[in-house]
């Protein structure tokens, strides 16, 4: 209401400027609300975190690759930034950077939630270990998850979202 051009700001955006048009922000709205009201299940909810570990561990992946000059993609884009930084496909480090600060401290929570979940009885037995493998595996395979992200958002050379990650782990 208040733009100064009000079919840009309703319809699309101008290239080279960081801005959302309302039908896409309307969109992420209804996106979010038809998830929030449709989340019922411990089940579907371990899905959709499972989902979004999963997807920060591609982008962090991707990010290592770059920085080792492995583009695959052919994706990388030097947007002003250091000769070393990464965009994984996000057009931008800081943004590459923000998607992993959101991703890392559900996946250290999934990693502690894998770690506590008891298994059976104390004590040492071949029974004991067999029940206590699934969670071990869940526990390993999400720490490697964590360290594949740390080590790409470490590559984006980004300080802001370090210091929003390590403001959300400390929250968390």
């Amino acid at each position: 209401l208040l733009s100064g051009s009000r079919n840009i700001s309703l319809w699309g955006e101008v290239p080279g400027q960081d801005g959302y048009p309302a039908y896409t922000v309307l969109a992420y709205v209804l996106l979010f609300s038809v998830v929030a009201t449709h989340l019922k299940a411990r089940a579907q909810l371990w899905r959709l975190i499972g989902a979004i570990v999963l997807m920060g561990t591609l982008v962090a992946g991707y990010a290592i690759f770059q920085h080792y000059t492995i583009d695959f993609l052919n994706l990388t884009e030097q947007t002003g930034g250091g000769a070393g930084e990464v965009t994984a496909m996000m057009g931008n480090s800081l943004f590459a950077g923000a998607l992993m600060t959101m991703t890392i401290p559900l996946t250290l929570m999934a990693t502690i939630y894998g770690i506590r979940t008891p298994v059976g009885t104390p004590g040492w037995s071949w029974e004991s270990l067999a029940r206590l493998m699934p969670a071990l595996a869940l526990a390993g395979l999400l720490s490697a998850a964590l360290t594949i992200q740390l080590l790409g958002i470490t590559f984006t050379f980004a300080r802001g979202p370090w210091v929003g990650m390590i403001v959300a782990t400390a929250g968390m």
